[in-house]
């Protein structure tokens, strides 16, 4: 499983090049990597405990990663400006979807941008008319980038007190000499 996952790393990093998300992916392929090369030692060394606090740990720091860059993607969007709504923009029949809108910022039009939050079709269609005014928050220095509000949503509170509990759980496990 530990070369499995070196594989996926380098995989990705590949990949990456292919298309141009090569800054994006270093994080990810370095998740994988180390990942794999930590289960693997602790598969050769016959040791449970290493694959296991591996495994929490490596799951853990996965949520809290996700958690923190949704955060900070939330919290860059700092300008409040006023767009118009423009339409729904949908995933092939899920139930969450992203809007477009069309503003201006800094003597420049964006036409038709795609919102950087996702929201739940029934709520965004009961809301939104088409064509009307609505305050929307863009990053200044990334402009067409644009998030619906600037609240933290459930789910990235949910990952992060997932990731929190992975964390500590093993640790939890060995200083109470709970593993058997």
């Amino acid at each position: 499983m530990g070369i499995a996952l070196i594989l996926t790393g380098f995989l990705v990093i590949f990949m990456s090049k292919k298309i141009g998300y090569k800054k994006s992916a270093i994080p990810v392929a370095s998740y994988f990597i180390v990942m794999g090369i930590l289960i693997t030692i602790g598969t050769f060394l016959n040791s449970e405990e290493i694959v296991f606090f591996t495994m929490c740990i490596g799951t853990g720091l996965a949520f809290l990663y996700a958690g923190v860059i949704s955060i900070r993607k939330t919290l860059s969007h700092t300008e409040k400006v006023i767009g118009i709504y423009r339409d729904l923009f949908s995933f092939s029949g899920r139930s969450d979807c992203k809007t477009r809108f069309s503003y201006e910022w800094s003597k420049k039009r964006y036409d038709y941008i795609v919102s950087q939050d996702c929201n739940k079709h029934r709520y965004l269609k009961r809301t939104y008319e088409k064509n009307e005014r609505y305050a929307i928050y863009i990053n200044p220095e990334s402009p067409e980038s644009f998030v619906m509000t600037r609240r933290i949503s459930f789910e990235t509170r949910f990952a992060i007190i997932i990731g929190a509990v992975f964390c500590i759980f093993p640790f939890y496990l060995y200083f109470f000499n709970l593993t058997g």
